[in-house]
């Protein structure tokens, strides 16, 4: 008798556990519905869309719990749906990176509006500027690496025209600097210009700051810079005097 009493007991603790848990997952299940329809807008995009794809992507087992041993089990994510699953395609073809939307949700269409390096083609499709791969970290982090799609290949081709282009801005900025700057003068008539100035009352007309300043410039001019630093400090008179501890 006793042992049926028991096992009477255990199938309705069993049964009250198990009814706990499934409320548990139905408040779960409300909450996340209302967090997703709260982030993702407008209402009428997202009735079409899978809530548990948008905020966790496909379907995954997750253990929570101090240990594996003494952990629980719960599952999220899509475990496939006649719905639609949102995501955000990355392309690189002829030179230009791409990003087209598969939804226009409002997250979505704000953050690449906003995006400085992004120029709207069509009304779910932008082009990028920079290196691909950058924003698709951004994107990743943003709004989670199931809603972003790429061919890796499209990221080693956009690295690589991404480094030929900052090669090339490199090798413009230094003519323009080298046309800015205009042709170097022959080291021999700079030699003789500074010859003539320093024999002509130049070391009167520097002060310390700039024949400091001459010693880092090029060759040449650091050659009369030290000449005329030789000059100043020859001409500085020291005088000693002797201290005589004072006698009590």
């Amino acid at each position: 008798m006793a042992c049926r009493k028991n096992a009477y007991r255990g199938m309705v603790e069993m049964s009250e556990h198990l009814e706990k848990q499934r409320e548990e997952q139905a408040r779960r299940r409300e909450d996340l519905e209302r967090q997703q329809r709260e982030r993702w807008t407008p209402s009428s995009l997202l009735e079409r869309c899978c809530t548990q794809w948008l905020a966790h992507g496909p379907h995954q087992m997750v253990l929570s719990g101090p240990s594996s041993i003494m952990s629980s089990t719960t599952y999220r994510g899509c475990s496939g749906c006649a719905k639609e699953h949102p995501k955000i395609a990355l392309a690189f073809d002829n030179g230009t990176a791409t990003a087209e939307l598969s939804h226009g949700f409002d997250a979505f269409v704000q953050y690449f509006d906003g995006l400085r390096e992004a120029t709207r083609l069509k009304t779910l499709r932008y082009k990028l500027g920079g290196d691909l791969s950058s924003h698709h970290e951004a994107l990743k982090s943003k709004f989670g690496r199931h809603l972003v799609t790429i061919d890796p290949k499209a990221l080693s081709a956009s690295k690589r025209h991404y480094e030929r282009m900052l090669e090339q801005d490199d090798q413009k900025q230094a003519v323009k600097r080298q046309r800015t700057l205009g042709e170097a003068a022959p080291t021999e008539l700079l030699d003789s210009i500074l010859e003539i100035c320093y024999n002509n009352s130049l070391r009167e007309l520097l002060d310390i700051a700039d024949i400091a300043w001459m010693r880092t410039s090029s060759r040449v001019i650091a050659k009369y810079a030290a000449k005329m630093a030789m000059d100043r400090m020859s001409s500085i008179k020291l005088t000693l005097l002797p201290l005589v501890p004072k006698r009590d």
